[in-house]
């Protein structure tokens, strides 16, 4: 899909070593795409960038959400739902929501 879409061939995937990544299949198609797989240390936030910065402040937004409203753990997944679907459609910097650029 992202190579259809910005006609661009994939070189590179970065990944934390989780388990998802780490599997015979993968790596079989991987290798016939040639698409180098680099794997980023345990626990190194920083190596992951602007995905990591992301996911860090999504993660504080919920927890935010579930400790001011006293809510039950068991909400978890839905709270971050919930907060990706509200960054989604809060306009940024550019006037537009990130949905629709």
């Amino acid at each position: 899909m992202c190579e259809n879409k910005f006609d661009q061939k994939i070189k590179a995937i970065r990944t934390d070593n989780g388990i998802e990544f780490i599997n015979n299949k993968l790596r079989e198609y991987f290798h016939s795409k040639e698409i180098i797989i680099e794997h980023t240390g345990i626990h190194t936030l920083q190596k992951n960038g602007r995905c990591g910065r992301q996911n860090r402040t999504i993660m504080r937004s919920v927890r935010a959400l579930l400790f001011t409203k006293d809510l039950p753990k068991h909400l978890w997944a839905e709270s971050v739902n919930t907060e990706v679907y509200l960054r989604n459609i809060t306009p940024n910097d550019y006037g537009k929501t990130p949905f629709a650029l």
